[in-house]
């Protein structure tokens, strides 16, 4: 058994000629130049609509126009991705903090209808109290967006969450710092995107 040979056209008309293995008939509506082939040359013959060729030359396989298969099976829903890009009007913030600082201390004022994309809590130096906490929230919702349990101030590292939170009205967004017992270090930085 051979390879088939495609002609296209540029009306966008193409005809497959394959090897032979049975019996070929060929019928077109628009007119195209075809080549009947094994593996040399056996004829070339200009047609016009409609046409049917039969030869004597067996070919397994004739496709006149382009066809798409059927449609899938429709595959399971992805997880939800992170908010997506901000616009040319978006802020980003870098507030430093330390384990000294006044609690709670204020790291943004977000205006009306402002989105938080994300809020990225670094810690640079690690707290050295026992029971130091971090959060980040607003007044009467602390953990708003970053808990207690979802950063770890004893450990250098980054810790991030991705809100999407869109504010009704303006809000203070702060940062509550729980030194704890006998703390005398400990620091890093807050970068909020809105």
């Amino acid at each position: 058994m051979g390879y088939p040979i495609i002609i296209e056209n540029d009306d966008e008309s193409v005809i497959i000629i394959a090897d032979p293995g049975a019996a070929t008939v060929i019928v077109t509506e628009i007119p195209v130049p075809t080549i009947i082939a094994d593996t040399e040359v056996i004829s070339i013959t200009e047609t016009a609509p409609p046409v049917v060729i039969v030869t004597e030359t067996p070919v397994p396989a004739i496709i006149t126009e382009s066809v798409a298969g059927p449609q899938g099976i429709k595959g399971v829903q992805g997880e939800e991705g992170e908010p997506g890009p901000k616009g040319d009007e978006a802020s980003e913030l870098k507030v430093n903090f330390a384990w000294g600082d006044a609690t709670p201390a204020i790291l943004a004022e977000i205006p009306e209808g402002e989105t938080i994309y994300t809020i990225t809590l670094v810690i640079l130096e690690p707290f050295d109290g026992i029971g130091a906490a971090l959060s980040i929230g607003v007044t009467g919702d602390p953990a708003l967006f970053m808990g207690t349990g979802e950063c770890d101030p004893m450990t250098v590292g980054v810790y991030s969450v991705s809100p999407g939170y869109k504010f009704a009205a303006n809000v203070t967004l702060r940062l509550f710092i729980t030194p704890g017992a006998g703390a005398s270090k400990g620091n890093g930085i807050v970068m909020i995107d809105y």
